[in-house]
């Protein structure tokens, strides 16, 4: 049996709300939110935590290939595979490939790895976006920020199987970005439905056809297309009906981009049965059809963290004038600081183990943990007798915390905490994604892999300490 083995999704923290957009520009009010990355997450960083939220879900994960798609890569010429492997401290020789420059690169990996069988180990693939048009725009006031992961192999744990899969090319412009521009294009309505209703019906037949199954027995279908107001009219065009499409709702998050198909993916698979399936069009310059049957291990398998709880658990504190600073559209003073200097790569490739995997030093004499890495034990006083440690997942609170007004910071001010790790191990680190009265002596906090500043076109990533709130499903 070959299909789906795990999934997890990853929405930010903060969402803003649609009619905050509108009142800033004088319009009517609106209803909904988007999902917004904090001003210290990129595309790289949401895949990541989407990855750890599916390991979080199934601990017997070990992929040999990993897959990652973005149409917003924080380099134009850079492999994010690569720091995504090294962050999941996955083993250095697994197949990396990144895709990019379409809505379509998502859908594109996926098909890549479920018509992709390795010799060794499954095939993980990420996918995340943080697109935006103009100012004030539809697609501004649509388009959020998030990030999924589905784990593609074969064997008895596999939760949804593959029944078939169609794809057709359609050229033609519907959105695009041209080589520097900041935002996203996009071409009068009409065309762009009328073009790529013909794309998606023939696909979609294909699909159906290749499978010998009628659309109306079809238990949810998922239509991702290039704007959030196009995938409900598509798919009643395409006969579908209203109790087939429950999972199409984004009105709390906005439209994901490269990673809305496999987002959508994941969120059905939360509320499917054995037996039930699931059709997958994902249309853009053409259209990518999947469709998948749940097997009897769809029981078995709850996300670490599900939509639902992504949707219950958020601030929608955040004004537009965050939002415009986070993304760096307005210019505002940042203080008189001296600017921050440029990561050295060797000293990032030196402390890769410990900067990206999160990987500290345990005591091979008296077992006690350190991070970051020590050579010397201040325990038992033993000398290079150190094996590796990794402190992620690992349970942790905070033991004491400032508050930093005068750092520079696009969201003063800054929280820095000493943390705690059960079972032993003490860091000071960052704190993201608080509110007021979210920090407190004790409070149980987990890590989220984040970018700590970008300095001379270089990004510098680490681990933040984040509040952990209701708790997790599983």
């Amino acid at each position: 049996m070959f299909g789906i083995k795990a999934y997890g999704i990853y929405v930010p923290f903060n969402r803003l709300e649609r009619n905050k957009i509108s009142h800033f520009y004088g319009g009517r009010p609106l209803k909904g939110e988007k999902s917004i990355a904090n001003f210290d997450e990129d595309s790289l960083s949401l895949a990541i935590n989407a990855c750890c939220n599916l390991f979080s879900s199934y601990k017997d994960a070990k992929p040999g290939a990993l897959y990652f798609a973005t149409a917003t890569p924080p380099y134009a010429e850079k492999m994010g595979a690569v720091t995504i492997q090294s962050a999941l401290d996955l083993p250095e020789t697994i197949e990396t490939i990144d895709f990019g420059h379409s809505l379509r690169a998502g859908s594109g990996a996926l098909k890549a790895g479920l018509h992709r069988k390795i010799e060794h180990g499954d095939i993980l693939i990420a996918a995340s976006d943080m697109r935006s048009g103009n100012p004030n725009s539809e697609m501004e006031l649509n388009s959020g920020d998030g990030a999924a992961s589905i784990l593609i192999g074969e064997g008895e744990d596999v939760i949804a199987e593959l029944i078939v899969s169609a794809s057709l090319n359609s050229e033609h412009l519907s959105v695009w970005k041209n080589q520097g521009e900041q935002y996203v294009r996009q071409w009068e309505d009409r065309f762009v439905q009328n073009v790529s209703m013909e794309a998606a019906k023939e696909a979609l037949d294909a699909a159906l056809d290749k499978a010998g199954v009628d659309l109306k027995k079809i238990d949810s279908a998922l239509i991702s297309a290039p704007f959030s107001k196009f995938q409900i009219s598509f798919a009643k065009s395409l006969g579908f009906a209203a109790e087939q499409l429950k999972e199409i709702d984004d009105s709390w998050h906005g439209h994901f981009g490269t990673a809305n198909p496999l987002a959508m993916l994941a969120k059905s698979l939360e509320k499917r049965s054995p037996g039930e399936t699931i059709l997958l069009l994902n249309i853009s310059e053409g259209c990518d059809a999947f469709l998948f049957r749940c097997t009897e291990r769809i029981k078995e398998f709850h996300p670490h963290k599900s939509s639902t709880w992504f949707k219950g658990n958020k601030s929608t504190e955040v004004t537009y004038g965050e939002f415009l600073k986070w993304r760096e559209r307005i210019s505002f003073d940042n203080g008189r600081r001296p600017e921050a200097k440029q990561p050295s790569a060797p000293v990032l490739w030196r402390n890769r183990k410990g900067i990206l995997s999160f990987q500290g030093s345990e005591c091979k004499r008296c077992h006690t943990p350190f991070i970051p890495a020590q050579r010397v034990c201040p325990a038992c006083g033993s000398v290079d007798e150190m094996k590796p440690c990794s402190f992620k997942g690992k349970r942790a609170s905070i033991f004491t915390y400032t508050m930093d007004f005068l750092a520079s910071s696009p969201s003063s001010p800054s929280a820095f905490a000493v943390i705690d790790f059960e079972g032993g191990g003490r860091m000071l680190c960052q704190v993201s994604d608080w509110e007021e009265g979210d920090l407190h002596i004790g409070r149980v906090v987990e890590f989220s892999f984040r970018k700590l500043y970008t300095a001379s076109g270089v990004h510098n990533y680490f681990w933040k300490a984040v509040p952990s709130r209701k708790e997790a499903e599983a």
